[in-house]
């Protein structure tokens, strides 16, 4: 699973460009709320498959001799274009303390630049791949208060949207790039960039795997529709935007007519990350959960 993601630093020396590739996903806003608002995960994590971890870890061994193909895809595939030029895209982490100025702002110039951490200088301007845990949530990640101290709890490297959802049925690994510091200075300069490079050595990957005997891979998990469906340990947003049209083409769709047949239907929501999807599906079964036969 590729895509892009925001790093979590700490005492990985991971910066904007860099690749991680998750050893566990856990979903950090899953769980009970204790003091001044904090969730106590109860999350359980989840590792991928074995044979992607024999993938990657002889993948990491080739690396470690100096072999790295998905630097030759990225430059191959990507060098003519500017919008994926490294050398041009700005890398700041700001201290935890130091919040984005202009909230309206797209970039930060507008920020001190003395409040950017000092680190030291690699001796290539190549991306580098981590692995390690990523921490799965159904909003994005802009805090870096919270960011620091997710980080320590769960000893992870990475936020992201999507693993813990999908990993729940699905075996796969998640591989992400870095386009930002999970925090309030996130903007959009690393997205192609960041999304390329996982993308290259997730191709890589594929190569290695393709090398291996065959094995399957475990199978998805079949979900029956008609488990019960609670909302219990589901956090409430305070940030939720109502969503008027929306919630009626939900309500048109999806809750039973009287008269007509009660077969069962699917909705898409589709849309980029962080704009709302879970929290507008969370609503819409908060309202209606009497009028679903597996909520509560």
């Amino acid at each position: 699973m590729v895509g892009i993601g925001g790093a979590a630093p700490g005492a990985v020396d991971i910066r904007l460009g860099d690749v991680v590739v998750g050893t566990f996903v856990t979903q950090y806003d899953l769980g009970k709320t204790i003091g001044e608002g904090e969730i106590q995960s109860t999350a359980t994590p989840r590792v991928p498959d074995q044979l992607l971890n024999t993938a990657v870890s002889s993948l990491e061994a080739k690396h470690e001799g100096g072999a790295k193909e998905f630097l030759r895809i990225l430059k191959e595939r990507f060098q003519r274009l500017v919008e994926y030029d490294r050398t041009r895209l700005i890398d700041n982490l700001f201290i935890t303390s130091y919040d984005h100025v202009d909230p309206q702002a797209i970039n930060c110039d507008q920020c001190d630049s003395s409040k950017v951490v000092g680190g030291d200088p690699r001796s290539t301007n190549d991306p580098v791949i981590h692995h390690g845990g990523i921490a799965s949530g159904n909003q994005v990640m802009r805090s870096s208060k919270q960011r620091d101290r997710l980080t320590q709890q769960l000893d992870i490297i990475c936020f992201e949207m999507e693993a813990a959802g999908l990993m729940n049925i699905l075996p796969c690994l998640p591989i992400r790039g870095i386009c930002d510091y999970s925090d309030s200075h996130k903007n959009k300069e690393w997205q192609r960039y960041a999304a390329a490079t996982a993308a290259a050595y997730a191709r890589e990957l594929l190569t290695v795997l393709a090398s291996q005997p065959a094995t399957r891979l475990s199978s998805a998990r079949h979900i029956p529709y008609g488990i019960p469906f609670s909302l219990q340990d589901m956090p409430v947003s305070d940030h939720l935007i109502d969503r008027p049209a929306d919630r009626a083409a939900l309500e048109d769709c999806l809750l039973p007519k009287q008269g007509a047949n009660s077969r069962r239907k699917l909705f898409i929501l589709h849309g980029l990350g962080g704009i709302g999807k879970t929290q507008l599906a969370v609503d819409f079964a908060r309202r209606h959960k009497t009028a679903l036969p597996y909520s509560g």
